[in-house]
């Protein structure tokens, strides 16, 4: 699983990826590309905009509004 800025949650299921809000409430399912379960999913790519999911040994990708949470800051320039 993964979450966004905004606290929701990107869970991998065998529906798809199936989102939370921050109190746990289902709010959303994006459909698995394939009648496989989704194994697994990240928010990254330019922007941390792009959510990629791995099913049956592929990857797949959707540029969503949702911003990916960077849980480390990035090491200073020098």
């Amino acid at each position: 699983m993964t979450s966004d800025k905004e606290g929701r949650w990107y869970v991998s299921t065998q529906a798809g990826v199936e989102v939370y809000d921050p109190n746990g409430r289902p709010v959303g399912l994006i459909l698995a590309p394939t009648p496989a379960a989704v194994t697994t999913i990240a928010l990254s790519g330019p922007g941390l905009k792009w959510l990629f999911l791995l099913t049956q040994g592929k990857i797949y990708k959707r540029e969503l509004k949702a911003t990916g949470f960077v849980s480390a800051p990035e090491a200073p320039k020098k």
